[in-house]
């Protein structure tokens, strides 16, 4: 993905994420011992895509796929069947929402939308039973947002034959 270092945005400051990419180093025992959920995440920001590839594994998921748009999301969840999607709702070719929606056609997933506009939240949240996480958002956020995507997504016996 990238050299490490600092992160730049396109405005030239550094990345509101930059600071905790620094501040991780290995992915802790307690959670290397236990079966991650895995990941796929769709993201036209290619400083987002650095993140969560440097993030998700830290927070003990499994990583299948990062893309830059919905419509390679959907063709390898297609394939690899992920237990969550974390997408940007405003994606290339094909939406978050539509993304999932697809996705869903096939398998159970449990989703988390990645948004910075407001009237995409009402959006998003009308479509697939997701979770919202609002730009810009934490380490502890995104933890907490996939936890709550897989706890409202448990429901489904489809979802928990998945696990």
């Amino acid at each position: 993905m990238g050299s490490g270092g600092a992160l730049s945005s396109s405005f030239g400051c550094e990345c509101w994420f930059a600071g905790e990419c620094a501040a991780m180093t290995e992915t802790p025992e307690s959670q290397q011992a236990e079966v991650p959920f895995c990941v796929a995440v769709a993201e036209d920001e290619a400083e987002l895509r650095e993140y969560y590839q440097k993030v998700l594994p830290h927070l003990g998921y499994q990583i299948v796929g990062i893309f830059e748009n919905g419509e390679e999301l959907v063709q390898h969840c297609f394939q690899s069947m992920p237990h969550v999607i974390v997408c940007d709702v405003d994606l290339q070719r094909l939406s978050g929402p539509e993304s999932v929606k697809l996705i869903r056609s096939r398998h159970p997933v449990a989703a988390v939308y990645v948004t910075e506009n407001r009237f995409e939240d009402v959006t998003a949240e009308k479509v697939n039973r997701a979770v919202v996480l609002k730009k810009p958002f934490s380490m502890s956020d995104l933890e907490q947002a996939i936890a709550q995507a897989i706890a409202t997504n448990s429901n489904s016996s489809n979802f928990n034959e998945m696990i």
